[in-house]
């Protein structure tokens, strides 16, 4: 069975909630470097909240596209944090706190639309959560994502590892996680 969008047009600001299922990293570095690719040739700033890892891979596929990673990161065009420190910033018994969140991840928003009206957000850190084996905290925080969303002009992408869902995903899991988003991109396939 396959998913190419799960429509969810509830809110406008699910309209640019968009999450990628993926199967091997490298097509996770490709989706989030076009998605940053994209935001700087509109003069839009990028907040990446990833794991370490892919911070490096992301660097280097922005470079390898002809980005001075470096200057936008002087600039504050680029903004990069690791996704397990900031979780811990605002996790609180294993569970997501609002309002911590909200300072942590909505004031460096508010931070960089001071200088930039335009921001694009990748963040790993659900995707963290579900690895550990904390799926209700994940989904927690995509909805306190949605919140967000609400009150701040900026697009979100979000990714999944299908390992980190289970080989084969259950078809179930995956609508789950999709309703919390305006938009799947690619196309997933999940067992029934």
């Amino acid at each position: 069975m396959s998913i190419e969008q799960i429509p969810n047009a509830e809110s406008e600001s699910l309209l640019r909630h968009a999450v990628h299922f993926y199967d091997r990293p490298s097509s996770l570095i490709d989706r989030v470097c076009e998605f940053v690719r994209e935001g700087f040739r509109a003069d839009d700033a990028a907040i990446i909240i990833c794991t370490p890892e892919h911070l490096q891979s992301i660097d280097a596929c922005l470079s390898a596209r002809g980005f001075d990673v470096d200057a936008l990161r002087n600039g504050g065009q680029y903004v990069a944090l690791d996704a397990a420190q900031t979780l811990d910033q605002f996790i609180v018994n294993g569970q997501p706190d609002h309002q911590r969140f909200s300072d942590v991840v909505g004031g460096q928003l508010l931070r960089t639309h001071a200088t930039y009206p335009r921001v694009r957000a990748f963040g790993e850190m659900v995707a963290l959560l579900w690895e550990t084996g904390n799926s209700r905290a994940a989904l927690e925080l995509e909805d306190m994502w949605n919140e967000l969303l609400g009150h701040h002009p900026f697009s979100l992408l979000c990714a999944y590892s299908l390992d980190a869902l289970g080989k084969p995903a259950s078809l179930q899991t995956v609508v789950d996680i999709a309703k919390l988003h305006g938009k799947v991109i690619g196309t997933v396939e999940a067992a029934a």
